[in-house]
């Protein structure tokens, strides 16, 4: 009977050590897991903040995208942007308009320039990647028109030109900075074209093509205003030696005229065009920081110098004096 009775006590001592062995292996194994999630959490905290120091407003790096056409006041910007926030690096990388979409759209750039606004379908692709681009429109530049100085071309009218670009006229040489570019694109939709006549071609930039012309007589060359628009460029002084911006008239209007910026600011010039900032995403990014600046005063600023429109010009303030004469504030 004692026996019976301590062998219960002794099955109920070993069911409490077994217990009590599992309760202590659980506490063990939380001991272990608890540490290690927290150490998980912490790392994944670290990487998190490592990326976002990777780009930040005024830190770190970026692919930008730029419309080749529009490459000199974009790039007179980039390296005021550049002295300004030392810390910062945005890879330039001059391309055809339609290669600066793909860029935006595939990711493989966080900011792009181009010169016109994204149209439904291309916006639509974004917001199906799950993007919806800030937009900035940053200036008002051209397409120009330009002739050897040789030919004493200064004017063309609309329906002149028309007729070199459908090949009617096959007399001059049509000359484009690159095949598919956004100049190209503009023409063809804005004449509802769809196709260039026999005697086109295109060189491979805007520096190309103003030279062609230079140096061929009986030639129209098609190129991005911003090129020439800058009267203090040494580029623009050497090239404007042995070229003509031709005037161009519309049947409305009483006289040619030349893409300058009060031509453009009103838009009686016909061939004007927007220019847009995309940052892929909006946020404290560095495509941001960058497109406001361009936006702001200093970017706005050198747009106005570079002999193109600013869309939003900085504002001067003239003190006047009562007792006559006054002075600019800034």
């Amino acid at each position: 009977m004692n026996l019976f009775k301590n062998s219960k006590v002794d099955k109920f001592k070993n069911k409490r050590r077994s217990t009590s062995s599992t309760y202590s292996l659980f506490q063990g194994i939380l001991r272990f897991l608890i540490p290690c999630s927290l150490f998980l959490i912490f790392l994944w905290g670290c990487e998190t903040k490592v990326k976002v120091l990777k780009d930040n407003p005024d830190n770190g790096e970026i692919n930008f995208s730029i419309d080749e056409t529009l490459r000199p006041f974009i790039d007179a910007q980039l390296d005021v942007f550049a002295a300004t926030f030392p810390s910062t690096k945005i890879n330039r990388n001059y391309k055809t308009q339609n290669e600066c979409i793909s860029d935006l759209v595939n990711d493989s750039a966080q900011l792009i320039c181009i010169g016109r606004a994204l149209d439904t379908t291309e916006s639509k692709i974004l917001l199906q990647k799950k993007f919806a681009p800030p937009t900035y429109e940053i200036a008002l530049d051209a397409i120009a028109l330009i002739s050897n100085k040789s030919d004493n071309d200064t004017t063309i009218t609309m329906e002149q030109f028309r007729k070199i670009l459908t090949g009617e006229t096959s007399d001059k040489r049509l000359v484009f900075d690159k095949s598919n570019s956004s100049t190209v694109n503009f023409l063809m939709n804005y004449y509802k074209l769809n196709k260039l006549p026999p005697n086109a071609f295109a060189t491979e930039s805007n520096a190309e093509a103003i030279k062609y012309v230079s140096e061929n007589k009986n030639s129209t060359g098609v190129v991005g205003w911003c090129w020439l628009s800058d009267s203090d460029d040494p580029f623009t002084k050497k090239s404007m030696e042995h070229i003509n911006v031709l005037g161009i008239k519309t049947a409305s209007q009483k006289e040619a005229l030349k893409p300058y910026q009060i031509n453009l600011a009103d838009k009686q010039y016909p061939f004007f065009r927007s220019v847009y900032l995309y940052p892929r995403e909006h946020g404290s990014n560095l495509a941001c920081s960058f497109a406001s600046f361009a936006d702001g005063d200093i970017g706005q600023t050198i747009i106005l110098k570079a002999g193109v429109v600013p869309r939003h010009p900085p504002v001067r303030m003239l003190e006047i004096k009562s007792g006559g004469g006054g002075k600019v504030k800034n």
